[in-house]
């Protein structure tokens, strides 16, 4: 078949179908950015939104006649529906309509899964007769012909198709829908947001990820919803009773494996899920210095993403408190900072959004892309263990912020600076990829990060207590008694890169280190066994305490 030819084929089915946006859903992960708005509507790229792209998708393929269902803080959504997604030609019979809450199965209740929002909405559904239905979700960041994957439903005569990806097991843990599929893409089991996703064959840190979209005719989702409604045990949700009850039933679900229109390899599709937040008194101590609070944010985010090889490439800022907080001279002290900090780790500003509130906070989302990440959980025995700079300086920072001890100008200046401004090894993380097995940045303390880093039960680690890296500052206070011995160990915020790498690679990242101008240290090792030690001198100490770095300042 030509390509003209298919693209004429999937016209005629896309022109008699009607989608679905399920946009009703809070966010709560996104913090601030959702306290006023529902998920879908949270600014993307300026003056875009996240369902943006589930609606330009509709669009470059064919689909017409869209329902947009929402339910929670749906006020901002509409607005932006209203005013750049309403110029449809209703002469052609298409139509973007705007769907609230419908409350059919009780006065108090509103939505209470993915399939009880369609089922109540099948009343609409119904008076435009449409052959097929694709249900998608309004806050999914993703590139997508949905005309490919209707004309592949047809043609396999399918009751029901999923589309899906390949997704790394440790990322679909808990988080997605997963499914195990028969050479010609039959599904033949599914589980939602399992705990341990089930391998792909021959590819055993892969498993087969639901992205939430659906294709079903008309008639077949109508019936099975209207079943599923009359079900008290059910949980009304696609995931967990539709798709489960389809298969139970021996009806034909189909998985399309999703391709990316660019043919990125592998094909992009995130869901919007966490941010960095900072809250006053919680996770600093107060307003007083602004432009140095948007700083310490802006790079524990990008950190997450140095920290595995990758290049920051774009940055959504939020920020809420009070009209004193944020008056011009301190928005102007924000700003000043952030265009400091573009320059400094060339990313760009892409969106964000500003509210008044009684508690103050910065909210700031990281976002990038590679083909290649470095993962945590993926060391392997005999492996060293590497840190970048210095540890345990911003915690003395917070502590001269807190009056717990007085030391010389110099000194304060320094923690101060490291508190506010983490030295993050930017330029050394380019070279990650050349010889580290696992990676992650250091938050919550070394060693409780060790322990997340490694992962794996089968793993420990022995690190030398002698040649954790210190500064002169650092060694002069504890020689003075003015902070405890094991600071460094404990406490986190430094947001430098722990890593390991094999022994053969010691030379390689000795030249990156002394190219990029950045302090490596080894400091330990990877083995195998189930308990870790701290090496003093030549003696060895298990160690029993992992407690991290506690964000509570009140």
């Amino acid at each position: 078949m030509t390509r003209s030819k298919k693209a004429r084929f999937v016209s005629r089915l896309t022109s008699n179908t009607m989608a679905l946006v399920l946009a009703g859903g809070r966010g709560e992960r996104l913090g601030v950015l959702t306290d006023w708005r529902t998920k879908p509507a949270v600014p993307f790229g300026g003056k875009y939104r996240i369902i943006d792209f589930t609606l330009s998708n509709c669009m470059h393929s064919g689909i017409n006649k869209v329902c947009v269902l929402t339910q929670y803080k749906s006020h901002s959504l509409i607005r932006h529906l209203i005013e750049g997604w309403t110029k449809i030609n209703s002469q052609r019979g298409d139509f973007l309509d705007i769907v609230p809450a419908q409350q059919w199965t009780g006065e108090d209740t509103w939505f209470q899964g993915t399939a009880d929002a369609v089922f109540q909405s099948l009343d609409i559904i119904e008076s435009h007769s449409p052959d097929y239905l694709i249900i998608l979700a309004g806050d999914h960041i993703y590139n997508m012909d949905y005309g490919e994957m209707l004309a592949e439903h047809v043609n396999m005569r399918a009751d029901f198709s999923v589309a899906c990806m390949e997704v790394d097991i440790e990322k679909a843990a808990s988080q997605f829908g997963v499914m195990t599929i028969s050479e010609s893409g039959r599904i033949i089991d599914f589980v939602e947001k399992p705990s341990s996703p089930a391998p792909l064959p021959g590819k055993k840190n892969k498993t087969l990820a639901s992205m939430g979209i659906y294709v079903v005719s008309h008639r077949y989702l109508a019936e099975r919803l209207r079943e599923d409604a009359g079900h008290s045990g059910s949980s009304h949700d696609f995931g967990r009773d539709i798709i489960p009850e389809g298969l139970r039933r021996g009806d034909y679900f189909h998985a399309h494996i999703f391709q990316n229109p660019t043919n990125v390899d592998p094909p992009y599709w995130r869901d919007v899920g966490t941010i960095d937040t900072y809250n006053e008194n919680i996770h600093y101590l107060n307003f007083k210095n602004p432009d140095l609070l948007i700083k310490k944010v802006i790079r524990s985010s990008i950190s997450d993403i140095i920290c595995k090889g990758i290049d920051p490439k774009y940055i959504l800022i939020s920020f809420s408190g009070s009209k004193k907080n944020f008056n011009n001279r301190n928005i102007n002290l924000i700003i000043t900072s952030i265009k400091e900090e573009q320059k400094k780790y060339n990313f760009f500003l892409i969106g964000g959004d500003t509210t008044y509130s009684s508690k103050s906070s910065f909210t700031v989302c990281s976002l990038s892309y590679s083909n290649k990440i470095i993962k945590r959980g993926s060391c392997l025995n005999n492996d060293d263990i590497y840190i970048t700079g210095n540890i345990g300086e911003s915690s003395v920072g917070l502590y001269i912020l807190k009056n717990k001890f007085k030391t010389t100008p110099k000194i304060k200046k320094y923690f101060i600076n490291r508190y506010f401004k983490p030295s993050l090894p930017f330029g050394f993380h380019k070279d990650l990829n050349k010889f580290a097995n696992s990676s992650m940045d250091v938050s919550d303390g070394l060693l409780i990060d060790l322990v997340k880093l490694i992962g794996d039960k089968k793993f420990s680690f022995v690190i030398n207590y002698n040649k954790l890296p210190k500064s002169t500052y650092f060694e002069a206070l504890l020689q003075k008694k003015k902070i405890f011995p094991n600071n460094h160990l404990f406490n986190g915020d430094d947001y430098q890169i722990l890593f390991t790498a094999k022994k053969k690679y010691r030379d390689i990242i000795s030249k990156s280190s002394k190219k990029w101008n950045q302090k490596v240290t080894r400091i330990g090792c990877i083995q195998i066994g189930s308990s870790n030690y701290m090496q003093f001198d030549n003696k060895l100490k298990k160690i029993h305490n992992y407690q991290g770095y506690i964000h509570n300042f009140s």
